[in-house]
């Protein structure tokens, strides 16, 4: 398995079970403390974990020992079993052995649940994405490989383990997406977010930043001038836009916007529910506009240059 900067145990002292022994980490480096305090919660919901598998085992050996007992004191009592209570215990013990490999396929799950989820601690860059996504296929195939002896004796059909981990992967995929996208957000604002510049900079890097979240949603608005705005596009747009802290303009929030009579608006989701999606939308023109007018601009100033 690859050790990576996104699947590795900030511990000193990691949990043997733990499928990445090394922090990847300095630590100096934030993600060194973010991956140990994540792998500490790992370890004990590991143990959690164990401890379901091993009260199953009791539980499942106590009422097999009791039926057992049971039928030695018949015999003690001169009452020999009848060949269907035998069965039945055979039985009974089989199934309880089945039940319990069961369990452990279950549990082999869980496991892959539990680091799975640490590994997302330390999602970063595109990079450790990557480099989670194929520690997630590497995990999965290591997994499938210890539940074989388990299957193989009762002949247990390992389809639905095999299903289980896909789907695990993919899950954790996504979410290491969602991760490092919810962690760009701020990075993509920081440029008009908190800047106290006024003038054309400061226009042009909020402009920017509000073209770089509507591509999210609309790749294609500049061969397709209507893609951003369809209903659930626009509201996609208004939310990221208010999570980005990219502030509206000021007649919106001083309500001097004559569409608005008087109402005065927070925020872009504000100027969607209480305003209108033209409102909205013809302000997103206007910063879609000046890119496309800055990129005409840099195109002609390079080609001037060659």
């Amino acid at each position: 398995m690859k050790e990576s900067p996104d699947c590795t145990v900030a511990s000193d002292s990691p949990h043997p079970s733990d499928p990445v022994q090394k922090n990847p980490f300095p630590p100096s480096h934030p993600g060194h403390r973010a991956w140990r305090d994540a792998s500490r919660e790992a370890e004990s919901e590991l143990l959690l974990a164990r401890k379901t598998l091993q009260d199953f085992f009791a539980l499942a050996t106590e009422t097999i020992q009791s039926r057992s007992e049971g039928m030695a004191q018949s015999v003690r009592e001169g009452q020999a079993p009848s060949l269907a209570s035998i069965n039945a215990g055979n039985g009974l013990l089989a199934r309880g052995q089945r039940s319990f490999k069961q369990m452990k396929l279950e549990f082999l799950i869980a496991t892959f649940n539990i680091w799975a989820n640490r590994g997302l601690s330390s999602i970063g860059d595109d990079e450790t994405l990557h480099n989670y996504e194929l520690w997630l296929e590497d995990y999965s195939k290591i997994m499938l490989k210890e539940a074989k002896p388990i299957a193989t004796s009762d002949q247990i059909d390992l389809t639905e383990f095999n299903f289980q981990l896909s789907r695990r992967v993919v899950h954790y995929s996504l979410i290491a997406r969602q991760t490092l996208e919810a962690l760009e957000i701020p990075a993509r604002a920081t440029r008009a977010v908190n800047l106290r510049r006024h003038g054309f900079d400061a226009a042009m890097d909020r402009h920017t930043v509000i073209v770089e979240i509507v591509e999210r949603h609309a790749p294609n608005w500049r061969t397709d001038s209507r893609a951003y705005c369809k209903d659930s596009i626009v509201e996609s747009i208004c939310t990221d836009l208010d999570t980005a802290e990219i502030a509206i303009i000021d007649n919106w929030r001083l309500g001097k916007t004559r569409s608005l009579d008087g109402s005065r608006l927070k925020n872009w989701c504000d100027a969607l529910d209480i305003g209108s999606k033209k409102l909205v939308t013809d302000q997103i023109r206007t910063s879609l506009n000046a890119v496309r007018k800055m990129e005409v601009n840099q195109q002609e100033t390079g080609s001037l240059q060659r």
